[in-house]
Parts: C-alpha cells; structure tokens; sequence
C-alpha cells in the first residue's frame, strides 16, 4: 500500500511539471507571435549583432541616410551596434570586399566597374554581393550665372579658365565629374592649362567656396532635395549644364542611364536639365549571415518613410525595383526577402 502511494504521487508530479513545460512553451509560442520583427519564415529570427557601415562625406545626404538606417536596424535587430563610418561611392566596395565594413554604399556604375575590375578597381571583386537598390541619383553641373558658363562644349572651345570644384578621390561624384569632363573631351589637366583650378572638396566646402565666390562651377553625384547643393543654388544665382548627345551616348557605355533632373528640384532650374542618372546599390560580403541580411533588407523595404525623412531623394526609390541591382549577384539573405514578398 505503501508503494502505490508512492507510484502515484510520482504519477501526479510528473503529469503537474508536464502541464507547465506545455505551458511555457505556448507562452514562447504566444511572445514569438507578437514580435513585430519576428520573420514569417521561421528560418530568420532577430539577434543582435556589430555592424559596421560606411556611407558618404560627413555632412552629406548618404551620411544622414546612413544614420537614419542605422537606427531602424537596431528596431529589427535589438541589441545590435551599429556605426556609421564616412565612405565614399567609389571606395566603400573595396572597404566592404576587404572586410574593413559589414555594409557599404555605392552606385551601380561603380559597382559593375568593381565586380568587372575596372576603372578604379585593378582587379575585380569577387567577394561583394548586393542586397538592395534604393533611390535614383543624377551626374550635376552647375556653374554661377556671373562665370557665363552654359556648357561643357564652351569650357572647350573658349578655353574658359574655369574654377572647378568636384569631390574628392575616393568618393563616386568625383568619378562623375572625371567622366562628364571625359565625355566632352576634357580633363582635369586641360582646365589648368586653361589657367583654371580644379578643387577636390567635400559637399559643405564647396557649398562654402560658392559663398565665398572661390569657385565657378561644381560637378558632383546628386540626389534629388540633396541639402548642400540646395544650400550652394540658394546661395548664388546658378546655370545647369545638360549632358546630351554624344557624351550622354558614352555615358551610357560606363552604365549610366538618359534622364533628366526634373524643373524645380533646386533653386533656379526653371526646366528639366538632361542629365545621367544611377541607382544606389546596398553591399555586403558574400559571408555575411545571412540572417542579418535578412534583416538588413527589411528593415530598407518596410522603412522607406523613415529614411526619406533624413534624405528625401529616397522618395524616388521605387520598392519594386529593390532586387534589380544591375546583374549583380544578390546575398542570400536579401534573396530570401524578396522572395518572401514576391519580388524575386
């Protein structure tokens, strides 16, 4: 009698610590389900980790792009640390290839120049793959109105000894403004030998060299609402110079496309101004987890608002288009979103 007691009382135990293990884990079930970040595809799940991202010039749109986004990763990944780092359209693929940043920045003309090697890459980038395709940028000249500049075709012919600032190495725009020069039969060297100078300056220096009148005409890589240039067209009478014609058809062979920047985007441009346009491109290492890219790419597409407001060009990213990054290989992780939301 002794020992039926003691059977059944270990019956009743064990039944009682049943119930509660069956009862935590509806708990876990019921948490999971409430997690606004938690994936429908139960492969992906939110962790925390250190990222690295380089973007662009301090001060400028991609920097506060950067910091913005920054900020939406660590709501899809709690815990994680993210630094947002200067970069550069052109740098940031060797930066992200030689895994000096988790996440880089960079336009489509540079990125099939880095996955061909060429241009300002020797050899080609194996190792990058991309993950998102965001917000359309266009190749801006601009020249004050008191300089009488109105094209490229007149620097040459008039030999006009032109005070050119562009950005610095490193940093796409300048790879722009070298080949808009190109495409018209310029050079660096030949604006000096014009008795020009050519400046390579940051987006706030050359916003302050316009100020200043010590420059006459700025190229660079632009995205629409971009805060300095709007501050540099506010600041002093403005002429935009258009590609067109034969130089826009080269344009087109380095992987830029035929646009135009639409009337009224800055201060002054009373007609749409034919210009290249771009995309940016979003990277990663090929090794990236890829449950972080998962996250990283949802965090782009459900956050488009958010970003916009600290750089507003992103308005003109069209979601759809996300995974379309020119050929490129696209990461895993990004290839698992997109499929999710019937993009790929």
């Amino acid at each position: 009698m002794k020992k039926h007691t003691v059977k059944m009382l270990s019956l009743a135990l064990a039944l009682v610590m049943l119930f509660t293990l069956m009862g935590c884990g509806k708990q876990e079930t019921l948490d999971n389900s409430t997690n606004p970040n938690k994936s429908t595809d139960d492969a992906h799940t939110p962790k925390a980790y250190t990222i690295s991202m380089v973007t662009g010039s301090t001060g400028g749109s991609w920097y506060a792009a950067g910091a913005a986004y920054s900020e939406v990763i660590k709501e899809y990944l709690p815990g994680s640390n993210v630094t947002v780092n200067v970069g550069g359209g052109v740098s940031n693929p060797s930066l992200v290839s030689s895994g000096q940043a988790d996440i880089g920045f960079t336009y489509s003309p540079a990125l099939i120049a880095a996955l061909n090697g060429t241009g300002a890459f020797p050899e080609p980038l194996t190792n990058i793959r991309a993950f998102a395709r965001l917000e359309p940028c266009y190749g801006m000249a601009f020249a004050t109105k008191d300089s009488g500049i109105t094209s490229f075709e007149q620097i040459k012919e008039e030999k006009i000894p032109v005070r050119l600032a562009v950005p610095a190495v490193g940093n796409f725009g300048e790879s722009v403004a070298a080949s808009l020069l190109e495409a018209y039969g310029l050079s660096y060297d030949m604006i000096e030998s014009f008795g020009g100078s050519v400046q390579h300056v940051s987006h706030p220096e050359a916003a302050d060299l316009f100020r200043d009148n010590h420059i006459d005409m700025y190229i660079a890589a632009v995205g629409l609402g971009h805060a300095n240039v709007t501050e540099m067209c506010l600041s002093r009478d403005m002429v935009f110079l258009p590609c067109t014609g034969d130089a826009m058809k080269y344009m087109e062979t380095l992987g830029y496309g035929d646009s135009a920047i639409p009337a009224g985007s800055f201060n002054g441009m009373t007609e749409d101004v034919p210009a290249v346009v771009y995309s940016a491109i979003y990277l990663v290492r090929d090794d990236a987890d890829e449950n972080m890219v998962y996250f990283l790419t949802k965090a782009l597409y459900e956050n488009k608002d958010a970003l916009a407001a600290a750089y507003s060009a992103i308005n003109e990213a069209n979601l759809d288009e996300m995974a379309d990054c020119f050929g490129a290989p696209l990461h895993p992780g990004a290839e698992a979103f997109y499929k999710e939301v019937g993009l790929l």
